[in-house]
Order: structure tokens, then sequence, then C-alpha cells
């Protein structure tokens, strides 16, 4: 619409130029015969009969809609009994799948209150450990009766993506026996399945989820998906000579030369079947652990600074790049020597006033990162004004030889998280290494080393810390649905499909007793509602002492077995490698399960970019440990407890010495007797 002019009552009266019309037009298009060469600037009433043959240069402003765009797989709706909620697998086949609606079934025609959990791999060995499971509903819907589909809408949860040729479970339930579903006839069997995926028998739960499980049984419901294009794992080193295939979030005219920080705009050719010979060039801070690759660990000493130590104030220590020069590399194997222990108490802990949890009395929380090689938790470091400022300490720990001047006790800066672990005990390497790093008051870093091994009991106070990382987890892969909706959305793809469920009579409500699980009689009734109690009598518990129970990463017994270790001044185990770092390698591992090393696992490598939606991890074949580093500055000593014993020890004792005998350690809240590993080396 363009400017025009004012005029007088008809075409003889004066003209005032230039003038603007106010007004509002309001019109419609109507759908041509054949498809266009180019989109219409709004949808068409109804959808085009053919696709084009290229996709156009730009999509329409608003993608039209049809029902039914959503895929369906239902399983058979003829329950049997009733129980809390259900396990089963899925598996896809040759497509990227997306769950935007799940049907369940309940006998109820009132609210029920339903949970989604999900998790990668089998539900098999993890049917009673909820920490391995991802929660990504917690709702309440309205059930539509017995064998009829309860839907939970598109929009009420989080998308569940699913690559294809994988195997992905979900445990759906409820707060009671609210949950319809059949007896099967071997659980893990292939109940049915369609083009895109297979669903197998499951189990029947009880609420909560240490409770019974029933086998075998057969979920009652419907998945409605969607076919997506994930990103690949690993991008390839080298860009592809030609674009790939699948679209990507904004168009650009031409693919770019190198790969770009945001998607191009067009559907590109298919995918080379090797990658090209034409060199990727990486950021100058880049670096992985693949031993072949020219940003291996043998050529760290061309990698450039990511400036994370820069900005330390009181960090006097030079930066510079000793990856490939340096005498006192680190990791190092460390087993015997001859050398004598140089101190005389042990590393002695301050709990600060950081926690993980927001309670009322929490004065600040550290910051969660996953970076390509390492889980980082990160405190504020304290400068001198923030003393003046009473900003909240930090944990700390008062080293021996500490020197005459400056405070007792060092500020705790970072703690990294490796798998596997890169120090080694006479050889032998553990599971995982969790690295403690201290800014010394004269500039330079103490470290202290806690090995992990897996194959153990489950670690409560480690467990808090994976869910801290797990909520940085899941909110960038939130984030990069998030762009991966709007990307579809934008290309015309994203449509959604509202089901109307129909309604049966009322005598679909009917169920007859002996149609429960075994935890509907009257006892499992009476051990549901114990369960209850001691449940909300635990929460109380929990809430009640909340307040004085701050996550400590220096807490004995869980974090902390041991106050004995091996020391040795060495360096940063990646670029910049830097020296005049005092390594304390602790002679007892920490201790977790295998489901806890498993999620760890999942955090460090599985981790996307909330940006790019690329898996950001540089492992090599499972571990970003550097490997052991030949030593050339000078000995290490190792720390028994013939040097020194724990305070607490020595305390109840009344001996500097400690106690005489084991026997007598009966009674003491100190640290358990516990033998360091290879105690006669």
């Amino acid at each position: 619409i363009y400017e025009g002019i004012g005029r007088r009552l008809g075409f003889d009266g004066a003209i005032y130029s230039p003038r603007i019309w106010s007004g509002s037009l309001y019109y419609s298009l109507a759908p041509t015969p054949e498809p266009t060469s180019n989109p219409t600037p709004v949808p068409t009433p109804n959808p085009t009969g053919e696709p084009t043959s290229l996709p156009t240069l730009a999509p329409t402003a608003n993608p039209t809609t049809v029902d039914g765009m959503l895929n369906k797989f239902q399983t058979s709706f003829d329950s049997s009994t009733t129980s809390a909620g259900n396990m089963f697998d899925i598996t896809t086949k040759d497509n990227d799948i997306e769950i935007r609606e799940i049907g369940i079934n309940t006998y109820k025609r009132s609210d029920v209150n339903i949970q989604i959990w999900t998790k990668e791999g089998s539900y098999q060995s993890y049917d009673k450990d909820l920490a391995a499971w991802t929660k990504v509903a917690d709702l309440t819907v309205k059930g539509q009766g017995l064998d009829e589909p309860t839907m939970i809408q598109a929009g009420s949860f989080e998308p569940i993506a699913i690559r294809r040729n994988s195997r992905q479970a979900f445990y759906i339930t409820s707060d009671g026996p609210n949950i319809r579903y059949s007896n099967g006839s071997s659980e893990g069997k292939e109940f049915g399945s369609n083009s895109d995926l297979v669903l197998y028998e499951g189990v029947g739960k009880r609420v909560p989820i240490t409770a019974a499980t029933m086998s075998p049984r057969v979920w009652n419901g419907v998945l409605k998906y969607e076919i997506i294009f994930m990103p690949t794992q690993v991008p390839t080193p080298v860009p592809t000579p030609a674009p790939t295939t699948t679209p990507t979030t904004t168009p650009s005219l031409r693919p770019t030369n190198r790969p770009t920080n945001s998607p191009t705009n067009r559907l590109t050719n298919p995918p080379t079947d090797h990658p090209s010979n034409r060199e990727f060039k990486q950021p100058s801070a880049y670096f992985n652990y693949d031993p072949s690759s020219k940003y291996g660990p043998d050529n760290w000493g061309e990698v450039k600074s990511d400036r994370f130590w820069n900005r330390y104030e009181r960090l006097i220590t030079s930066l510079d790049n000793k990856c490939e020069s340096g005498n006192r590399q680190s990791p190092r194997n460390l087993c015997r020597t001859s050398d004598e222990c140089l101190e005389f108490h042990q590393p002695r802990p301050r709990k600060g006033m950081y926690d993980l949890d927001n309670h009322r009395t929490t004065k600040a929380r550290p910051d969660a990162y996953i970076f390509p090689n390492k889980l980082r938790l990160s405190y504020k470091e304290r400068t001198g004004r923030d003393y003046d400022k009473k900003w909240p300490e930090p944990p700390g720990v008062d080293f021996a030889r500490n020197g005459s001047t400056g405070p007792d006790v060092q500020d705790l800066l970072n703690i990294d998280l490796k798998v596997k672990s890169e120090h080694r005990l006479c050889d032998k390497q553990y599971d995982a290494e969790m690295q403690q790093f201290y800014l010394h008051h004269k500039g330079s870093i103490e470290a202290i080393s806690i090995l992990i091994e897996a194959n153990s009991r489950h670690n409560g106070h480690f467990q808090r810390l994976l869910d801290f990382f797990q909520e940085k987890f899941d909110k960038d892969e939130r984030q990069c649905r998030r762009r991966q909706r709007r990307a579809r959305a934008v290309l015309g793809s994203d449509s959604q499909n509202k089901e109307k469920s129909r309604l049966r009579g009322s005598n679909a409500d009917e169920i007859k007793e002996d149609d429960f699980e075994e935890d509907d009689t009257e006892e499992g009734r009476s051990e549901s509602i114990y369960e209850k109690i001691f449940g909300k009598f635990i929460s109380l518990v929990e809430r009640r002492t909340a307040d004085s129970w701050r996550w400590d990463p220096l807490e004995p017994g869980d974090i902390w077995r041991t106050i004995h270790f091996w020391a040795y001044s060495g360096s940063m185990t990646e670029p910049p490698c830097f020296e005049s770092v005092k390594w304390r390698v602790m002679d007892v591992p920490m201790r977790i399960s295998d489901s806890q090393y498993d999620q760890l696992k999942k955090l460090m490598f599985d981790h996307v970019d909330p940006e790019t939606c690329r898996k950001t991890s540089s492992d090599y074949k499972g571990s970003n440990a550097r490997p052991v580093q030949p030593y050339r500055g000078g000995g290490y000593y190792r720390c028994r407890r013939s040097d020194y014993v724990g305070d607490k020890e020595r305390k109840a004792s009344g001996r500097r010495n400690g106690f005489r005998d084991k026997k007598d350690w009966r009674g003491v809240a100190l640290l358990p007797w516990v033998e360091g590993e290879f105690p006669n080396v």
C-alpha cells in the first residue's frame, strides 16, 4: 500500500499531498489448481495437491494444518487387571521420532494424577532405581473410563525424541491403583509393531518404584508421534562437499564452506559416504583425547588457552602452555616411593556457606558447567573486596605446609569430574576421578584427587551432585528441543493433532475386585498407606534438617573416605597444562553404584549444545582422561596413618598417635577405619 493524496468533495476539489489513508482491508486467497513455484504469503484454506519438486527459498508465514498428521501406535484396550503403572520398552526402526501425545487406560472418569518417566535403553535392571530415570510429565488428567484412551495431550509434557534404531524405556505411573493393563505371555516379548516402532511386553508396578513388580504385563495405551530429523550424535570432523539431507533450522541461499554456528536454510543433497579431504579448522582452544587426531594429547602444545583461569585475580602462576615443554606434567602413576611424608596433620576441611539446593538458609550456589571434557562445579573467588563485603565463604581446606603467612584455610575454586581416572595407583586406573582445586594464598593451586570406583552401594551424597548437573543437562536438552520445534514450525511441518475421545456408557466404569493386582488387596492397601505415611515422615525430617545439612564436597564417609594420600608437584591435566599445582591423590577411592556411574557417563558424553543440538563431548572411546605423563620434576611422597592421625581420633584417644589398636576405635564419631589402597607400598 502506498501513500496517496487527500481530496475535498468531488473530483474537482482541492488536492492535499502527500497523505496516508487510514483503513483496513480484509481479503482471502483461493487455492491454485496446481502447486505454486513459490509459497503463498499466508496459508491456503486447504493444502495443495502435490508437493513442489524443489523446496522454496522461504517458508510460508504460517503452515497449513491437517488433522491426523501425527502418527499413531495403539496397543490393545482389553484390560484384565489394575495397579499403579507400567514399565515397558519400545525400539525405533529407520526413523527418528518424537512422541508428542500419550494415551493411558484408566477405569476412572474423574481426575487422575499421572507421572511419565523415560530413559535410554531398557527398563530391566532399573525397575527399582528411580535415579536412572528422567521425569517428563507430572500432571492431572480427566479419566475417560474403562478401556477408553485417556489422552495426555501435546504441550502438556516435553516431547520425547528417540533416535532411529534405538531402545527407549517408559515408566508410566499413578499415585494409586488407577492404571489398567493386560496380562502378558513373556516379559520382553514383542507385542506389536508398525513401520516405525516395536513395543514389547513389560511389567506392572506398585508405588513407590521400590515396591513389587508384576510380570509379564502389557501396557494399554496410545503413542502419537512425529517423524523428525535429529542431528547426528557427533559432527563430522570436516564438512562434506555437499550439504546434508536434513533440513536445518534457518535457511541460507547456498551452503557455507564450513559448518556454521546456526544451521542453514534449505533442504540439501544427500550426505557423502565418507568425509571429504578438506580440512576443517577447529577453534584455537579446541582439543580432544583421540591419540591419532591432530588435536589429541600429543599435540596439545599447540592449543591456545580458553582463558578460563585468567578470571582469577589472585592466581599468579604462569598460564603459558606447558603441555609439551613442562617438566612436571600430570597425571602420574603413583606407587612406590622412598620419600618421607612432609605433612604433619590431616587436611582440615571447612564446610562453607554454599549449597546445591535453594533452602532459605542457602547463602550462595555454585555454577554447574558441562564442558566437552568434564563436569565442573565452580565457586566464586573471594578477593580482598569480597572479604570486606562478607561474601559467603566457599568450602575450604587447611593444608599442612601452608606457609607462615596468609590465611590458614584455602578457598575451593572448582570441582571437576572426569571419566575415567587420570591418576593411577600402582598401574590401576579407576572408573572416574573427582578433582578439587583450591587457590593458595601465594597464588598457586592446591589440588585434591578423589578416585572413584563403581560397582558398590548407592552413594547418597554424591547423588545430590549428579542431580545438580542433571538440572543443567535437562535444561540444555529442553532448549535444544525448543529450537528444533521452532525450526519445524518455520519449515511448515510442525502441526498438531487433537484426537476426539469417545465416551462409553457408565457400565464401563464397573470393575470387579479380583481385577486388581496383588497390592489392591486389603493387605496391599495397608502396605501402601504405611509407605505413604513413612514417605511423608521422611520428607518432613528432610525439610527440618535441610537448613543444617548442606551439600559438602569434603563430606567424610561418602566423599572423603581417608585423610591420607600420595602428594607431588605437577600441572593441570588439560591445556594449557600450567604447572605449580600441588596434587594430593587420596589413597582410598570414593564408591558409587553402577547406576550412578551410568548417570555420570550420560551427563558427560550425551550432553547436547543448546544452540546447535550437537553432542559436546570430546571423549575418546568413553574416556576423557589424559594419559599418564613422563615426569622429570622430582619425587613424590606418601602420607600414612603412621605419619599422623585424624584430629578427632587424636582428641578421642588423648594420644598424639591415636589409638593403639583397631578395637579401641568403636564409638568414635570420625572417619571409619579404612585401609588405604596398596597398603604395603
